[in-house]
């Protein structure tokens, strides 16, 4: 009886397997890059992204190297300090970067107050608005979750990192702050419903990270007054939508007594904590003078840690640097700003 399975086999064609194989390389490599070109021409740079897995790398580098010198603080503290000047002006090596945009430093120092291997010198930036938060605050959640994600973070997700660190410091398409698909969306033009309080448009690139998350302004950023006034807008949006009352004496109290705790826990097993009020400039400047007064914050803060303090406006080499941005220093400057904060400290005599 016949089966109604056919017992036929499909003849499948020869195909040059090799050939095919060359062709699928070559279209593949020719879109990648097209795509790469096309994204560096719109100014797009290849950055490492700044994600709290590449963070937990430079806190974990801690473990291996005890009493290496950190950074800690918002972005300013990666931009302004340029990690080659510092170890080219000390000969030692670069500091661990362990900033975090946006953030309140507070609980970064708490944490390493609570690591024995910390026993070197420690550099807190300090950006009046951020710092000076109360710590119930956005600022210093970022800052808690960071460090929460780091003593979490698997050797997966570190290996992982380190592969992502490979691919980014060499394709700019894959620089994910930028060119996200939620950047996108933020990008396209749609009207605001009236009296609704909308997120400032998308910040445009301003920066490279590199793998040990040194930061660098764009050279672009530095001379193109129209991106300038870009990226003041979408700081003076964000301010708007950020801004918060002064401290009461007691929130402000609390923070400055954490502060000085951590500081003092720090000291004593032989470190040194060094606060560091790095520049601003224009409307940035004159709102941080106007909301946190340098006499009811600054000064307080270093009456009550102890620590040694250099504030920008008290060095006469620094008083005067202009941030293109407000907020950041551009390369040159950051280099610049980087030695002098070196003399600074031999002068103190925190560093030999």
């Amino acid at each position: 009886m016949p089966s109604s399975t056919s017992s036929s086999e499909r003849t499948i064609p020869p195909i040059p397997w090799g050939r095919a194989a060359v062709v699928a390389v070559v279209l593949t490599t020719g879109f990648t890059a097209g795509w790469e070109a096309w994204w560096r021409h719109r100014g797009i740079r290849p950055s490492v992204n700044n994600t709290p897995a590449l963070w937990a790398i430079q806190r974990r580098a801690l473990d291996h190297d005890p009493g290496r010198t950190l950074i800690i603080g918002s972005s300013r503290a990666a931009f302004d300090i340029n990690l080659k000047t510092w170890a080219e002006a000390t000969g030692e090596p670069e500091p661990l970067q362990l900033a975090i945009p946006g953030s309140n430093p507070v609980p970064v120092l708490t944490d390493l107050a609570e690591d024995p291997a910390v026993t070197g010198l420690v550099i807190v930036g300090i950006t009046p608005g951020l710092f000076f938060s109360p710590l119930e605050a956005p600022p210093a959640n970022q800052a808690r979750q960071w460090v929460l994600a780091a003593r979490r973070a698997s050797p997966f997700v570190r290996f992982r990192q380190r592969l992502a660190i490979l691919r980014e410091s060499h394709l700019a398409f894959l620089s994910e702050p930028d060119l996200s698909a939620r950047m996108f969306l933020r990008r396209l033009n749609v009207p605001d419903r009236p009296g609704t309080l909308a997120p400032p448009p998308p910040l445009p690139p301003i920066s490279t990270i590199a793998a040990n998350r040194q930061e660098i302004m764009l050279p672009r950023l530095e001379r193109d007054s129209a991106l300038q006034r870009r990226v003041r807008e979408h700081w003076r949006a964000l301010g708007a939508m950020t801004r918060m009352p002064p401290l009461p004496d007691p929130v402000l109290g609390d923070l400055i007594h954490t502060t000085a705790l951590a500081v003092e826990t720090i000291e004593q097993r032989g470190g040194r904590v060094v606060l560091v009020r790095f520049p601003s400039s224009g409307e940035f400047r004159e709102a941080e003078a106007a909301n946190v007064p340098r006499r009811r914050s600054w000064d307080r803060l270093l009456e009550a840690t102890g620590a040694p303090g250099i504030h920008f406006e008290d060095v006469p080499e620094l008083r005067d640097l202009v941030c293109p941005d407000w907020s950041h220093l551009g390369a040159a400057d950051a280099r610049r700003f980087t030695r002098v904060l070196v003399r600074r400290l031999r002068e103190l005599d925190v560093i030999s």
